[in-house]
């Protein structure tokens, strides 16, 4: 009888902690994105012909077929990374994510970061620029509606060829670049040649794994402001394009695995 009695403490107990187990990881895999979308801006259109919505990805940090250090491990890490509970949320809803640009509808815009093409710790080169370029064929400028956005490459110094003149104050339409490699943030004679040849309006970048907007007198370009977007700083930042101001958004991370606590997407919405 006392035997009994502890085999059934003994499972009571192992009861417990599987079901304890169990709803800590779906907590902090699922229904701890859940809760934090309630916290997100609801951010709207007056028309919603006349607006563009634009999910901004930044970081991924996709796994795939890379091992982890510990090889036994590399089977939940894939399933815990690439699954990417976080994109489901940030998607809304099949409706919210058609008018997403991200060319079908929704656009699908890639760029390619250093742990896609080498740049940082790893040499770019000729044989990992093409891997990446027969997986995501797509011109350097693509048009939608009245915007223009066109990628930058600073891994590789490369700007898109635009022959037509272009003026900074005519807004009939709006140039975007984008770039992995953030640009006005960190000022180069490269970017001086970015600036001055395509005079974007907004640039979107990465790579820092943290999220600002810096800004700058378009013309001028002697001064540059830094807001820093954080948890303490979580706001709607509203501008007016081709005013005065050119503005670069870096986007943070998506990913844990980025080693911050502090991650995130970017939504923007571009009215005419």
């Amino acid at each position: 009888m006392r035997i009994y009695r502890r085999f059934s403490k003994f499972k009571i107990y192992m009861y417990f902690w599987l079901i304890f187990t169990a709803v800590f990881i779906l907590y902090n895999e699922v229904f701890s994105y859940y809760f934090n979308t309630r916290n997100w801006y609801k951010l709207k259109c007056e028309n919603e012909n006349d607006c563009t919505k634009i999910l901004l990805v930044a970081d991924p940090q996709i796994i795939g077929n890379n091992k982890e250090i510990i090889h036994f491990l590399t089977p939940i890490s894939i399933l815990d990374s690439d699954s990417q509970f976080t994109a489901r949320w940030a998607t809304l809803s099949p409706a919210d994510y058609k008018e997403a640009l991200y060319v079908q509808k929704p656009f699908h815009i890639w760029l390619p970061g250093d742990n896609d093409i080498g740049g940082e710790d790893t040499l770019v080169t000729p044989e990992k620029l093409k891997r990446f370029e027969r997986a995501f064929s797509q011109p350097s400028l693509i048009s939608f509606k009245n915007i223009t956005l066109f990628k930058i490459n600073r891994l590789t110094s490369y700007i898109p060829v635009y022959q037509k003149e272009r003026y900074f104050y005519d807004i009939n339409q709006i140039f975007i670049g984008l770039s992995h490699v953030p640009l006005m943030f960190k000022p180069s004679t490269f970017v001086d040649k970015v600036i001055n040849k395509m005079l974007p309006h907004l640039l979107f970048t990465a790579h820092e794994h943290k999220s600002m907007i810096i800004s700058t007198d378009a013309l001028l370009r002697q001064d540059f402001h830094i807001v820093p977007v954080t948890p303490d700083n979580n706001r709607v930042f509203k501008y007016t394009l081709g005013t005065t101001d050119m503005y670069e958004i870096l986007i943070p991370t998506c990913s844990y695995r980025m080693g911050t606590t502090k991650i995130g997407y970017g939504y923007a919405i571009l009215g005419m």
